[in-house]
């Protein structure tokens, strides 16, 4: 019987080998299903943020064309503004170029054609609406040219505007009574 027990004994040890062998290799296979399922699941949670980064990537990039863009019109006009400023400074300057060289015409002319011509000068019937000037006569308005370019129509509204005190007054007065008027003449030349 010894013969028999021992063959009992090493069928027995041979199925707890096979039971042992299959228990290892189910774990095995479990483990590696699991390491596959980890796998799985760290592959698709890549290929989602990947699909993620690639949409805000468009989009960012879409964004960039379009700041891109507007930028480029923003230039555009900041450089039509300039072009407009730059003529504007130019026609400005234009301008006051004109002014000061009108300025300077009617200063001159009113230099150049004004006369003060006193009492004495007058002809002798004592008219002050007329002045005689190398034999010419010609009409005389009452008007006095100041440096202000306004015309005053008498040398009475004149001091009466000015409202002065004291010494300017009596000086004022004196001009009003030496009877000053001013005359336009055009230069012939």
């Amino acid at each position: 019987m010894n013969i028999s027990s021992e063959n009992s004994n090493v069928s027995r040890m041979v199925t707890d080998f096979n039971r042992i062998l299959e228990k290892k290799a189910q774990k095995k296979v479990n483990t590696l299903l699991s390491f596959t399922m980890k796998a799985i699941s760290r592959d698709q949670e890549k290929n989602f943020l990947i699909s993620r980064l690639q949409k805000e990537l468009r989009k960012n990039i879409e964004s960039l064309s379009l700041l891109e863009i507007e930028n480029e019109v923003k230039e555009e006009l900041i450089n039509i503004k300039d072009k407009e400023l730059e003529s504007l400074r130019f026609e400005n300057t234009n301008l006051k170029t004109l002014l000061q060289q009108n300025k300077e015409k009617v200063s001159k002319t009113i230099e150049d054609k004004s006369l003060i011509i006193l009492n004495n000068t007058c002809n002798n019937n004592n008219d002050n609406n007329f002045s005689a000037n190398s034999n010419n006569a010609f009409p005389i308005k009452n008007t006095l040219v100041l440096k202000s370019n306004s015309l005053v129509s008498s040398p009475g509204s004149l001091i009466k505007s000015i409202k002065p005190k004291g010494a300017q007054k009596r000086s004022l007065q004196k001009v009003k009574e030496t009877n000053v008027t001013s005359v336009s003449i055009k230069n012939s030349q």
